[in-house]
């Protein structure tokens, strides 16, 4: 088993994706969020997973092709929040490596599951050795 450094989540980590996809008034309105089941303003879903990721990239140091991705997404992320990862990589074959992964947050709830697979970059094999 494998784990990240865990990271607070701050407002840029809510705001900026949020802007290009063109939804705020969804995730942000934090009047309109207060009254729903999220009680609070919420991270865009592919955002989490996107740091997820970053996260487990970060452990080798360098750069890979990710050429496929899945995610179930299980609770919401708010700033305020903190984020860490635990993944195994795993061979698919010679090729492509794949990394399952879970989020998950300071209170060790999970947040979401996935995996992706990877190739080329030399950080697959520093991933592999730990």
């Amino acid at each position: 088993m494998n784990i990240t450094k865990k990271i607070p989540i701050v407002e840029s980590h809510l705001l900026l994706p949020l802007m290009w996809e063109g939804d705020l008034e969804l995730h942000t309105n934090r009047e309109k969020m207060s009254k729903s089941r999220f009680k609070d303003a919420i991270l865009h879903g592919d955002t989490v997973l996107s740091i997820a990721i970053q996260l487990v990239l970060e452990e080798g140091r360098g750069w890979v092709d990710i050429s496929s991705f899945s995610a179930s997404y299980r609770k919401s992320v708010s700033v305020g929040d903190e984020l860490y990862v635990v993944y195994h990589p795993r061979n698919s074959d010679s090729h492509r490596k794949q990394i399952d992964f879970e989020a998950i947050n300071q209170r060790d709830e999970l947040i979401l599951s996935g995996s992706f697979s990877v190739t080329g970059g030399w950080t697959i094999e520093k991933l592999y050795q730990s």
